[in-house]
């Protein structure tokens, strides 16, 4: 994982391809606008009408990143799900395409992120989003609109923390996992691999989990 490479005031405007054109897509280009990123291209089966950008297929994008080495792209793909982050995430590790390919990170300049916190490649950092000292977040992450992640906390891979979710100090939450809207996670809770957290829930330190679960209380858990 790489510390924030993100570009200020003054510097050159870079070009990415966006991958996928949806609603989420909508986010992320607006924030990679105004961070000093342009839209050249993007990859959707679907014509986008709010790009002016060519439209691409997959296999016109990935002769163009075997061709041009370097190429920055963004998945634009949301999830709300397990599965759909778990797709969400092969998709940004196939046109990484062995590391010929760049994912920068996005965040927002309304975001507030700590110089002593690490965000991975490819991650999406939110308007009113807050990471905290010494959190570790991973790659292909989204951090939604006013999520909050505390100190110390590591974030896995690919996974999705929704908007106001509030995760507390000390919290390990593993790849793909979906993190719902307005979710509390106590000091210390460890959640595994390709869990679902529901939102509005809360969850304490002595639910930690050993197994892929769905949370729907503090008290309560379906497998």
């Amino acid at each position: 994982m790489k510390k924030m490479n993100i570009l200020f005031e003054g510097s050159e405007r870079q070009n990415i391809v966006l991958i996928g054109a949806g609603g989420h897509a909508k986010v992320a280009a607006e924030i990679a606008s105004m961070i000093g990123f342009d839209i050249t291209s993007y990859v959707d089966d679907n014509k986008a009408l709010w790009l002016d950008s060519p439209q691409w297929t997959d296999e016109v994008a990935q002769q163009h990143f075997r061709t041009i080495k370097g190429t920055q792209y963004f998945i634009g793909l949301g999830g709300q799900t397990v599965s759909s982050l778990q797709k969400r995430y092969q998709l940004f590790l196939k046109y990484a395409d062995g590391n010929t390919s760049i994912s920068p990170i996005l965040i927002h300049p309304r975001a507030v992120v700590s110089e002593s916190s690490r965000v991975g490649m490819g991650s999406l950092i939110c308007a009113g989003a807050i990471v905290q000292p010494m959190a570790e977040i991973g790659n292909c992450v989204i951090l939604n609109t006013g999520s909050i992640i505390e100190h110390d906390c590591r974030i896995g891979d690919g996974t999705h923390i929704a908007p106001g979710a509030i995760i507390l100090g000390n919290v390990t939450i593993g790849k793909h996992c979906m993190i719902g809207s307005g979710a509390i996670l106590l000091p210390g809770v460890n959640i595994p691999n390709d869990t679902l957290i529901k939102a509005n829930s809360l969850t304490k330190a002595a639910a930690t989990l050993t197994a892929p679960t769905e949370i729907t209380t503090s008290t309560t858990r379906t497998i």
